[in-house]
């Protein structure tokens, strides 16, 4: 086993090393804009900040909420950059806002931000229309209204393939009639954190309707919507999707208090780990998470690892965290730590 002068070495040869975020696009976002007057660059600035503080706080209309009107007041303090953009709808503006100004500034005013990584979230869509009952997958058109609503809500969404394999499996009418257990195992293919199952029906043009449920490990949050055309409908559930996910995955501490002040630890055993680049992934994607304030290197074995984490939220909530987000998969016989003893080593193993 490798000791702490091992693990000390190792440190210094990943610190240096760029952390890209797959994510930092949450704070990008494009506006339309009447003219390129000062005017309307403010109003649409608003507007743009007012998207991206509703995708990091995982809910809608921050642009009204009296607790953060001092944000709105000078929304260029937070540009990183921004520029004009002429599209075949017209003239907008394209801004990418400061991250850690941008988070700071939320935080002061008595919001949690959510951090990345985000959950998976698998999207089971059936469409009942004129012509029948059918299946929407990843290369069909309407699955890029789907993303583009998961998107502008900050929540990460792919559809199924459709292949041969699930194809054989569940017909679109067995799915608008329920077929809840054969898609939970279908599911499992895509190791997403969340399952939207989306039955949306149209009685004209511009009247749809959709019956939604959100799968969240044994619990199933569900609802209804109707708007005027598909993309609306998708992009009101995906607010609800971001809402939904945001009570569930941003911890009631860390809502209240910032994301500081440390509760207890939490000791991990990763396996599959195969090297240099798998380590530093696997220290990032904890280091990341809300709830968990420092990543200490105990032990580094061969293809394994184990950490401590010092966490700033309640134990199982972090569990919940680390298992959705797509990255480590938690060990079936993995013991949780009792509530007022040692923290036990849960095991995870890194996913590919």
């Amino acid at each position: 086993m490798l000791k702490k002068p091992f693990i000390f070495m190792l440190f210094c040869l990943l610190w240096g090393a760029a952390q890209a975020n797959p994510q930092d696009n949450l704070y990008e976002v494009t506006v339309p804009v009447a003219n390129n007057s000062e005017e309307a660059r403010s109003g649409a600035l608003r507007e743009g900040l007012g998207q991206v503080i509703d995708r990091l706080s995982g809910t809608s209309g921050s642009v009204s909420d009296p607790q953060l009107a001092p944000l709105f007041r000078g929304p260029t303090r937070f540009i990183d950059q921004f520029r004009y953009e002429t599209t075949p709808e017209g003239l907008q503006i394209w801004v990418r806002f400061d991250k850690g100004t941008l988070d700071d500034a939320v935080r002061e005013q008595g919001r949690s931000v959510w951090r990345s990584p985000r959950p998976l979230t698998l999207v089971w869509l059936v469409i009942q229309g004129a012509e029948g009952t059918r299946l929407v997958g990843a290369s069909d058109a309407e699955a890029a209204l789907v993303t583009t609503a998961a998107q502008g809500r900050g929540v990460m969404a792919r559809l199924p393939l459709l292949d041969l394999a699930e194809l054989g499996r569940i017909r679109a009418d067995e799915l608008w009639n329920g077929g809840d257990p054969v898609l939970r195992e279908l599911s499992r293919r895509y190791e997403a954190g969340t399952v939207l199952v989306a039955r949306v029906e149209s009685a004209a043009a511009d009247a749809w309707r959709g019956h939604f449920a959100l799968v969240l490990g044994a619990q199933s949050l569900n609802w209804e919507g109707s708007a005027g055309s598909l993309a609306e409908l998708m992009d009101g559930a995906m607010g609800q999707v971001a809402n939904d996910l945001a009570q569930q995955f941003v911890p009631a501490s860390v809502q209240s208090n910032g994301g500081y002040g440390v509760t207890g630890d939490l000791r991990l055993k990763i396996s599959d780990v195969l090297g240099l680049g798998d380590f530093r992934r696997v220290r990032d994607y904890l280091r990341g998470l809300p709830g968990v304030a420092r990543v200490q290197t105990l032990a580094v074995e061969p293809n394994a690892m184990e950490l401590n984490l010092s966490l700033t939220a309640d134990t199982q909530s972090v569990l919940g965290l680390i298992a959705a987000g797509g990255t480590l998969a938690r060990m079936q016989s993995a013991a949780a730590p009792v509530g007022g003893e040692a923290p036990a080593v849960v095991e995870f193993r890194l996913l590919p």
